[in-house]
């Protein structure tokens, strides 16, 4: 309950100003279409009730704590300025992938590399690029590929480095290069993990024909490993002699940055340089002489930060990466069927509406055509709309109603059609049978006693048990009202 995302980044990194105005218009959309809703809080005639209001940024700023989705508040979260994306406990469901969405949205209008955690987990872009290009018809691009600069960041800045190995292909989907992710793993899980991943890479279909004499980035990378094992073996010199003659072969490759041990009697320099020039996993090649000589990586490895790779093996890697991201709509990235996401609906997407659904909304149809033509006005109308509110709200548990919506309805009360609306809202919040179905959320021994509470905390509550009949089609009539256009496909106006 207490998770927490936030960004690491470089001092020197920051929004570029040239794009704020398309990153603020876009951020914007990603808060509404993930659920952040502001709540507001209205009193009539001696009701409370609560309404949502969309998410607008104004003056490079915008707050709010409640996501419709996962219908439940967390602490505030948002945009300034001058911070950039914010925000305090975000929960495990939608609050928090809305939260991380609006920070990976972030990252790619940055003028420098920065990473989005989770408690100390790194948040991988990939599924959120994937839902950005649904939104916005583009593909993004990672500010920098090299995944090393992560590493290399947070061993800066004294942060523990996050776990990445089960996270691998997510991570090149984003648009990491293979080798930057490799290195990375060396350095974070060693070099047993970065044979376990040569295994899978090995596997790979577009290998399984190995041709003799031809080379693969995966033994390459091996054969790295073996090599310095091999010179350990048979060197007639200390181990302090050893490193320090390891390392200036490949500071050696690095400065020239071509292979320099050509020599007869330079045999074991030159396959090592091939290796790493091939490849470019310098950190890769460090960290094994770190393990095998117990040495500090980062004392080894710090001539070497920052180094651009020029690897031989993926030179085409950022085209197959482009095919990598697949829009996916708003209900995929939630997990949440078409049904329950009705405030999202537009006529251009490709939403699956269920069966049970249409037919609800053509006997929707028809009692709003039967009271729109019997043309007797609800005396009172405001109070009753207030009234049903308030008791759906109390019955029912968190109902809450669009702000905009409400207004509308308001400063159109003598039109029949809203009327029509708002009856249809009485007849469903009053239903014996709907009522019934509300109190499944209830603690039913506190019910017995007069005392309406939830079993659970209202975050704990089962999803299930919060989406009982009675609540599911309030919540679903509220969104179809509200959204002018489905609205208008169902209703007519």
């Amino acid at each position: 309950m207490g998770s927490f995302i936030y960004m690491i980044n470089g001092e020197n990194t920051a929004i570029i100003e040239e794009k704020r105005q398309e990153f603020e218009q876009r951020l914007e959309r990603v808060f509404n279409e993930s659920g952040m809703m502001r709540v507001e809080h209205l009193q009539l005639y001696g009701r409370k009730i609560n309404t949502l209001r969309p998410i607008k940024i104004e003056n490079g700023y915008t707050t709010f704590y409640y996501n419709q989705i996962e219908e439940d508040v967390w602490e505030n979260a948002g945009y300034e300025v001058k911070e950039g994306v914010y925000s305090n406990k975000v929960g495990w469901r939608a609050f928090s992938a809305s939260v991380a969405a609006a920070y990976i949205l972030q990252i790619f209008y940055m003028n420098g590399p920065a990473y989005v955690l989770q408690d100390g987990y790194l948040i991988t872009p990939w599924r959120y690029m994937e839902w950005f290009k649904y939104l916005f018809n583009e593909t993004y691009r990672l500010p920098d590929t090299d995944l090393m600069r992560m590493v290399e960041l947070f061993h800066e800045q004294e942060i523990s480095l996050p776990g990445i190995f089960n996270h691998c292909g997510e991570l090149a989907n984003s648009g990491y290069s293979i080798e930057s992710i490799v290195d990375a793993i060396a350095v974070i899980h060693g070099m047993g993990s970065v044979r376990e991943l040569m295994e899978v890479i090995g596997k790979d279909e577009r290998q399984k024909e190995r041709k003799k004499g031809m080379f693969y980035y995966d033994t390459c990378v091996l054969e790295i490993s073996k090599n310095i094992e091999q010179f350990k073996k048979n060197s007639v010199l200390n181990d302090e002699q050893q490193v320090q003659h390891l390392m200036d072969i490949i500071r050696k490759l690095a400065d020239a940055n071509e292979i320099t041990e050509r020599s007869k009697d330079a045999k074991e320099g030159f396959e090592l340089q091939l290796l790493i020039e091939m490849t470019s996993n310098y950190a890769v090649a460090i960290e094994k002489i770190a393990e095998l000589y117990n040495k500090d990586f980062w004392e080894l490895y710090q001539p070497f930060i920052g180094r651009k790779r020029n690897g031989v093996f993926f030179s085409n890697a950022e085209d197959v990466q482009a095919q990598m991201i697949k829009p996916i709509s708003t209900s995929e990235l939630f997990c949440e069927c078409d049904d329950d996401m009705l405030a999202f609906w537009k006529p251009d997407r490709n939403m699956q509406l269920s069966v049970e659904l249409e037919n609800w909304f053509a006997k929707l149809k028809q009692q709003f055509d039967i009271y729109v033509k019997e043309e007797q006005p609800v005396t009172k109308a405001i109070r009753q709309i207030i009234d049903d509110l308030h008791y759906a709200n109390s019955y029912y548990l968190n109902i809450y109603v669009n702000a905009d919506f409400l207004e509308e309805s308001l400063d159109n009360i003598q039109d029949a059609r809203y009327q029509a609306v708002w009856r249809i809202f009485h007849d469903m919040v009053h239903s014996p049978e709907m009522m019934e179905e509300g109190n499944r959320i209830l603690d039913q021994k506190a019910l017995k006693k007069g005392i309406r509470q939830t079993k659970y905390s209202w975050t704990m509550t089962d999803t299930e048990l919060k989406r009982n009949s009675g609540r599911l089609a309030l919540k679903r009539y509220l969104a179809l009202v509200a959204n002018r256009e489905l609205r208008e496909k169902i209703f007519g106006f």
